[in-house]
């Protein structure tokens, strides 16, 4: 069969596919699915009546399957989807029925399925692919599905077998109702030295029509060494994603660019909120095979970001977009941000272990994903966390080795980095984006291999120093940053002016002591995340007043102005001692999605409270009125203890504050703040000097 035939067998087959009816079976397996995500739902509103029904209902559905093996796949499918850590709740529920439908969950799940056989029983279904009967085929085609991601590392070697056209065809229509689940390693497959491999590969991302795919893609047609085959069904791939002729497509770097922009804010429409697994894939070009790693989901999007980064710069290593922005100054970016969000999320696990949130085998499994270790560094790491004494020892022991982490991150980078300019470039660029914490990772890099030169010198008019740079300064993001509206960044700015040591009058260093010398009463400031709908004038006059007030109670307010905005900023980096949430924002909708076939839904407040790395932040519904003031503690009463009206007395929400800042872990921070301090004093005692 000529391979254009083969292209041809995959259409008819999903024309088929798409005009048959649903086989009994899928329809069963859909109705407990259904059943189990209602239970899920009820169970989360505290509704454990009608929860108990409709689980035991599915319970006793999944009893009548004669495949146990299926049942078991169905049931670990939904624990991964609803979260075992939130069933495993569960056991420990005061209500009796659901403790026992929790365990019941786990023996018929026998967690740690596919996992558990691994490739001996997902091979089993790819064998059952080829079946002659129809029921064995669909049976096998479901479960793969259900498996999703885990499962293409078996399937792809099929793509590149010329001899089983029908089986070859079956994989193909896999993975294409796998959809966006497979996309990636089949962007991989395109690094094949098998051309036919290639242009399968090619046909599925066509059908998948996923814009992730279009970078990959278009590399491969704009390569003169590619197989015209190839680039055939790559053009006919890139007409169905971007729905453009050739001459309207932009080039492949490009296109790598916007990719990895989008992965490293998040944007939804590459980083999947509801993605039952996240896992990197690499193609190992020696054996010619997929290869894959799992990793925790808050570095998935900076790692994806990483690696279209490295692939655009492999194509053009000066690479600007047409705003004038560099590849390598977002890659310092994106690498700065993989290293505090995995420091964060280390803070954020130990509290979760402290409050028994998770196990010590659930925070080795959270560094695992964390890191991409070697089985030899995690098992050394955690027998060291095993035998540590207690949740403090295990706290030191990890921030030792983050902090020890996080310097080889900025050493490796800093050596791969083509010049100290894109540091001062993305400092820039971080600033513009509000990003306080990369800021002053950037800043901090620049404290290591910046130069005194670096700085725009001061312009002298007269006995008055002029406020503008000299054009072509690399150094002058470092000066704006001793202005910055946040004080992380400026004290950072300022103790890196001193660092670099002038040896001669540089544009800003006047501000340097006055910074400094705010940085000394700093020890006390708390910071918060003021998360409130901006709408109308009213609603400015208030967060204006609103901000003056906290920063009259020592407490410096960041704002964001909208619900998607205030998860993004408590995501990335919970540095904040408390967030503050408007009531309307509180129960508005974040995401609505059907990845998983069932609806989900997730609110702001339930999305803050669900994530490792905000769940233990202090919250406070900021209520319009009394009454409001009241629905609020009614609804929101299982997600937040704090509450305050918009008109509440300054003195009241000092007392507010004092006591939300009296838990231990509160306290704790102020320690850290104090041994900053101390740092700081050293910083201003040496400019004096210098100065003097």
């Amino acid at each position: 069969m000529t391979k254009q035939l083969a292209g041809a067998l995959f259409a008819v087959l999903f024309v088929l596919q798409a005009g048959m009816p649903a086989m009994a079976q899928d329809d069963f397996k859909d109705e407990i699915r259904e059943l189990l995500d209602d239970g899920i739902r009820l169970y989360n509103r505290g509704k454990y009546d009608e929860a108990y029904t409709k689980f035991e209902q599915a319970l006793q559905k999944s009893d009548q399957d004669p495949d146990q093996r299926g049942q078991a796949n169905l049931v670990y499918a939904f624990l991964e989807r609803a979260g075992q850590e939130r069933v495993a709740g569960m056991i420990n529920s005061p209500d009796p029925r659901m403790r026992d439908i929790g365990h019941r969950l786990f023996r018929i799940a026998q967690p740690g399925e596919p996992l558990r056989e691994g490739k001996k029983i997902v091979l089993a279904y790819v064998d059952d692919l080829a079946s002659d009967e129809f029921e064995i085929y669909r049976n096998a085609h479901w479960h793969l599905k259900n498996y999703g991601s885990w499962a293409c590392r078996f399937l792809l070697p099929a793509l590149a077998d010329q001899t089983q056209d029908r089986f070859r065809s079956r994989v193909m229509l896999l993975l294409k109702d796998m959809g966006v689940d497979a996309t990636l390693s089949l962007v991989e497959a395109l690094e094949s030295e098998n051309a036919f491999l290639r242009q399968t590969a090619a046909i599925v991302l066509g059908n998948i029509r996923d814009d992730r795919a279009v970078a990959a893609l278009k590399r491969i047609f704009e390569d003169a060494n590619e197989k015209p085959e190839v680039k055939k069904y790559v053009h006919e791939a890139l007409q169905k994603i971007t729905g453009k002729t050739s001459s309207e497509w932009k080039k492949a770097a490009d296109y790598y660019y916007t990719l990895a922009e989008k992965y490293y804010y998040g944007d939804s429409g590459v980083i999947f909120n509801w993605q039952r697994y996240y896992l990197i894939w690499t193609w190992d070009a020696k054996n010619d095979r997929l290869l894959e790693r799992r990793c925790a989901r808050f570095v998935f999007n900076e790692q994806l970001a990483e690696e279209a980064l490295f692939d655009l710069l492999e194509l053009d290593p000066n690479y600007r977009n047409e705003k004038g922005e560099s590849a390598w100054a977002l890659l310092v970016m994106n690498e700065f941000q993989q290293a505090l969000e995995a420091q964060a999320a280390v803070e954020a696990s130990v509290a979760a272990l402290k409050n028994e949130e998770i196990t010590i085998d659930g925070l080795v499994g959270i560094l695992r994903g964390i890191e991409g270790m070697s089985a030899e560094r995690i098992s050394t790491l955690s027998d060291e966390i095993q035998a540590a004494g207690d949740n403090a020892e295990i706290q030191a022991l990890l921030m030792k080795h983050f902090s020890f982490a996080a310097r080889i991150i900025r050493s490796n980078i800093l050596a791969v980095v083509p010049g100290r300019q894109f540091v001062y470039e993305a400092l820039e660029r971080s600033m513009k984006d509000e990003n306080p914490l990369v800021a002053r990772a950037c800043i901090q890099a620049i404290a290591d291999m910046g130069l005194a030169t670096d700085l725009p010198g001061a312009i002298r008019t007269g006995t008055n120093t002029a406020t503008k740079a000299p054009t072509g300064s690399i150094g002058y993001p470092l000066v704006e940053a001793l202005t910055s509206p946040d004080k992380r960044v400026r004290y950072a700015a300022s103790e890196t002016m001193v660092k670099l040591n002038p040896q001669e009058a540089r544009l800003g260093m006047e501000l340097v002591i006055p910074n400094l010398v705010d940085a000394l009463g700093e020890q006390g400031v708390r910071v918060a995340l003021v998360i409130y709908d901006v709408q109308t004038e009213e609603d400015r006059n208030f967060i204006n007043r609103f901000k003056k007030t906290l920063l009259n109670l020592n407490v410096f307010p960041v704002i964001a102005r909208s619900g998607s905005e205030g998860i993004i900023k408590a995501k990335k980096f919970p540095t904040e001692d408390v967030i503050i949430i408007q009531q309307k924002i509180a129960g508005q909708i974040y995401f609505q999605e059907t990845a998983t076939r069932a609806r989900e839904k997730e609110s702001i407040l339930r999305a803050l409270t669900r994530d490792i790395r905000t769940r233990n932040i202090p919250r406070i519904i900021l209520a319009d009125n009394s009454q409001s003031l009241a629905e609020a503690q009614t609804r929101f009463q299982d997600n937040t203890p704090w509450y305050a009206k918009k008109d509440t007395h300054k003195l009241d929400l000092r007392e507010l504050f004092a006591t939300i800042f009296d838990q231990p872990e509160a306290k704790k921070d102020s320690k850290d703040r104090a041994d900053q301090l101390a740092m700081t004093i050293f910083s201003l005692a040496f400019v004096i000097v210098f100065f003097n």
